[in-house]
């Protein structure tokens, strides 16, 4: 009897376990799966790397030493070694920027779960942790293929909020190139002069890098008047090495803040135009005017070429590309003899996220058939009738309701749903 009480325990055990893995949202997901192999398999940290999921590529759970220093790039690394099998073996590799002791298991669909300084990991240990995974990992699948549209829509913004900070970085590195490539090949300055030159553009550019870490540009605003005036810094170097007389005309100075990512994206464009000019030899003036009207930034680029078209007028694609991605327009017009003109407009107002996805995101797919079904005044006998499942998990996932939608009672979160 006292064995089959204990055999009872371990399945019942087991069973929740398994329900917790299988009822957890993609926020929580790993803490859930570290919890369930912790028993048999000690660790610092857990980290889960999936490409299904493009908003939140990893989930972690664990050492904050750890966790919050471990970037995409070391766990890509780590995926892609062609020497591991990812079958649970024990190796170095470096995470959260030092090398650490890492056990490896990759899954069918090409996630890869990672423990972080593990301990002794015996047959048991391992069946475990193998047969957790294999709920985790079909538990984020299901919750992406049943995606509710706010959870989409959230993923969506924050794909585009990384794709941004990597083209700034890219455009960041870029610029710093060219201006270095320019500088190393001009034939204005002499070797002592292109070296200073070449010093001053990469330390420039090794500042901005490092108040890169610092800043977030899509979710600050800049002033009009010192966006303007970074530009004019950014651009002195171009107008020193390639010998292009600049005419910068700045906006009013209680113009309207720009929001951080058009502040970026104009300053890039005009860089870019003023890269372009230096190579035509019938370009030597450049003027450039910032100006707002409330609602837009408006910004005018003129040069004093010849007005016919040159092979290096192929910075006009990106630069449109750019504009209109932000709901922009552009319009580039030239005359013969009396050079070219860009005039872009571009709106200061761009659509946000719909209030209250975030929340609604991490419901996962129980919890929002429980409050479809709390909506319409079902009950939890009625609720746990419906979806085949136990009155006491009922009142556990209606209790998780109202911790993640900030809700006291059952009628706010009819009310929320409305």
């Amino acid at each position: 009897m006292e064995q089959d009480e204990d055999l009872a325990e371990q399945v019942d055990g087991a069973l929740a376990q398994a329900e917790a893995l299988v009822s957890a949202s993609l926020l929580e997901i790993a803490e859930r799966l570290s919890s369930a192999v912790r028993p048999r398999a000690v660790h610092e940290a857990l980290l889960i790397f999936t490409l299904v999921c493009t908003g939140r590529p990893t989930k972690k759970a664990g050492s904050a030493e750890i966790v919050d220093r471990v970037t995409i790039e070391e766990l890509i690394r780590l995926r892609d070694l062609t020497d591991a099998e990812h079958a649970g073996g024990e190796r170095r590799a470096v995470i959260g920027g030092q090398e650490r002791r890492v056990r490896t298991w990759s899954s069918p669909n090409g996630a890869l779960l990672v423990l972080v300084e593990p301990g002794e990991l015996d047959a048991a240990g391992t069946r475990l942790v193998e047969r957790c995974w294999a709920i985790a990992d079909w538990t984020i699948q299901h919750q992406v293929r049943g995606a509710s549209p706010s959870y989409l829509a959230e993923t969506r913004s924050i794909s585009t909020a990384r794709s941004r900070a990597v083209q700034e970085l890219a455009d960041s590195h870029t610029t710093a190139l060219e201006s270095l490539l320019a500088t190393l090949r001009s034939r204005r300055l002499e070797d002592a002069a292109a070296r200073d030159a070449a010093i001053e553009i990469a330390s420039r550019a090794l500042g901005a890098a490092r108040e890169a870490v610092q800043r977030d540009r899509a979710l600050t605003v800049e002033p009009v008047a010192g966006a303007f005036t970074a530009l004019r810094q950014d651009l002195q170097p171009v107008a020193r090495l390639g010998g292009l007389e600049l005419d910068l005309v700045p906006p009013p100075a209680d113009g309207r803040a720009l929001p951080g990512e058009i502040a970026h994206a104009a300053r890039w464009i005009v860089r870019s135009v003023a890269l372009a000019l230096v190579d035509r030899p019938d370009v030597t003036r450049m003027r450039v005017e910032w100006g707002c009207d409330g609602e837009h930034l408006l910004m005018n680029i003129r040069d004093n070429g010849d007005g016919e078209r040159h092979e290096s007028e192929g910075y006009l694609a990106p630069v449109a590309e750019r504009t209109h991605a932000l709901a922009g327009t552009c319009e580039a017009t030239a005359t013969s003899g009396w050079g070219a003109e860009i005039a872009i407009t571009i709106p200061l107002d761009q659509q946000g996220a719909a209030p209250g996805a975030a929340p609604a995101a991490r419901l996962t797919v129980r919890e929002r058939e429980v409050l479809q079904l709390v909506a319409t005044g079902a009950r939890n006998q009625g609720i746990a009738t419906t979806l085949g499942i136990s009155e006491h998990t009922v009142k556990f996932h209606v209790a998780s309701l109202l911790r993640k939608l900030g809700a006291k009672t059952r009628a706010e979160l009819v009310a929320l749903t409305r």
